[in-house]
């Protein structure tokens, strides 16, 4: 239902390749992207792509078949649990209680340290993202092109290098 309130299909690459064309053009993959260790490698770029989406999360509504599936859920005896792997907080949105909707993949609205600091999440609802990064390409409707193209597509391509190199 993301997909039916706006929100760029995440599954496979085509539709974040829609939402983010330099990475078709360097071959990156949203499994790529979707890692902890751009926090390390290039917090820049790490808190650019996860603080567009989280932006994006934010402005776009649920659809009305989070509010419908709540209603349903209401009139059932014991109510529900989702067991949801998106982290959008759609569910949240539409009405669902928190304590009844469980994110096995986390949530991009709270936040946490990336070195084990301490064991706390914080929940995310003050940060306001600081998009440094020409990545917001299909979020306000416009092609990069020029200077800010290139430096971005050369500054990615050194840190996957790095990255690459890494695991090898």
């Amino acid at each position: 239902m993301g997909v039916d309130s706006g929100l760029p299909d995440f599954r496979g690459d085509r539709g974040f390749w829609k939402a983010y064309p330099p990475f078709e053009r360097l071959g990156v993959s949203f499994v790529d992207m979707a890692n902890p260790t751009w926090f390390v490698r290039d917090p820049e770029l790490a808190w650019g792509f996860y603080g567009h989406r989280l932006q994006l999360y934010r402005d776009t509504a649920p659809h009305r078949g989070f509010s419908i599936l709540d209603r349903w859920a209401e009139n059932l005896a014991h109510r529900c649990f989702v067991f949801t792997s998106n982290v959008d907080g759609h569910f949240q949105r539409a009405g669902f209680k928190r304590e009844r909707v469980i994110e096995c993949h986390g949530s991009i609205a709270h936040l946490q340290c990336t070195e084990p600091c301490c064991n706390e999440i914080w929940s995310g609802s003050e940060f306001v993202p600081r998009l440094i990064l020409p990545l917001s390409l299909s979020y306000d409707h416009r092609v990069i092109d020029g200077a800010d193209a290139v430096r971005f597509t050369t500054r990615l391509k050194t840190v996957l290098s790095d990255i690459r190199n890494l695991l090898l």
